[in-house]
């Protein structure tokens, strides 16, 4: 209980300085949420946050059954504390760096790949059928596309030497630079727009049918791969999905597995 009352208290806190930083800064032209489409949408946290805690240790714990196995147990837990290969030998602060570097690169073609595939669309259109893009709408997500998402950026890591202790602090870095991420704010980072991924950049990643900006982190993955879109004086106003999904919570989550509309096609990535 006393962990439920911190976690309550914490989220309080936070939602009070994000209503603050909205007050602050006005939010961009677009659709606002109701008061009921603001309760619904608060729940997602629990539920998304719940369900997550299930899916990604069983989905990462099966993908590292193979190594543990064929490394035995001794050295899959020196891997697992001290990293291995090259890097193994470096200071901690470079392997966090190489590694946030890497992990960013992964998630680039890891996002441009659920937005590409029929299948994976089906499960990560739940983030994107949000109609209003807010803090809150960070933790909308289908718990198996983040399970499996997570795998195929754990994995990958861990395989080319990473030590658990880095994973604990991307973990805390890249939710709370989802929930900025996605705050209904016009903040560009201005000269720092190009290094770091702002509100804005990623407001037009959930512009309808605009599949742009997949970087989590570093837009450099989308200024390389000429899918980087930041138009000067430009806000993004219609958000969501083509397809037409429930608004529940419940039934979002069941929506990937039931006959809904193709999935629209892939547009074209602007040019820088």
């Amino acid at each position: 209980m006393a962990n439920l009352g911190g976690i309550l208290t914490g989220l309080g806190i936070f939602a009070i300085l994000m209503g603050l930083v909205q007050w602050k800064w006005p939010a961009p032209k677009g659709p606002r949420r109701s008061i009921r489409g603001f309760f619904r949408e608060i729940l997602w946290w629990p539920v998304a946050g719940f369900m997550s805690r299930i899916t990604r240790p069983l989905f990462v714990g099966g993908a590292l059954l193979l190594p543990a196995v064929a490394l035995g147990r001794e050295r899959f837990m020196d891997h697992m504390e001290h990293g291995a290969g090259p890097l193994k030998e470096l200071p901690f602060a470079l392997q966090l760096l190489i590694g946030l570097l890497c992990a960013d690169f992964l998630g680039y073609w890891i996002h441009r790949l659920f937005h590409k595939s029929k299948r994976l669309w089906r499960l990560h259109a739940i983030h994107h059928s949000s109609k209003t893009v807010d803090w809150l709408a960070a933790a909308r997500g289908h718990p198996i596309g983040t399970g499996l998402g997570t795998v195929l950026r754990v994995i990958p890591l861990f395989l080319m030497g990473l030590p658990l202790k880095a994973f604990a602090v991307y973990a805390p870095l890249f939710l709370i630079h989802g929930i900025v991420l996605h705050a209904s704010v016009p903040w560009r980072f201005g000269p720092l727009r190009y290094v770091i991924a702002s509100p804005a950049f990623h407001r037009f990643h959930h512009q309808k049918d605009l599949h742009v900006n997949f970087a989590g982190f570093f837009p450099i993955w989308d200024l390389i791969f000429r899918t980087y879109h930041l138009p000067a004086g430009e806000q993004p106003t219609e958000f969501g999905v083509k397809e037409d999904l429930p608004e529940g919570i419940f039934p979002l989550l069941a929506a990937p597995f039931r006959p809904w509309p193709e999935a629209a096609p892939a547009a074209p990535a602007k040019k820088p």
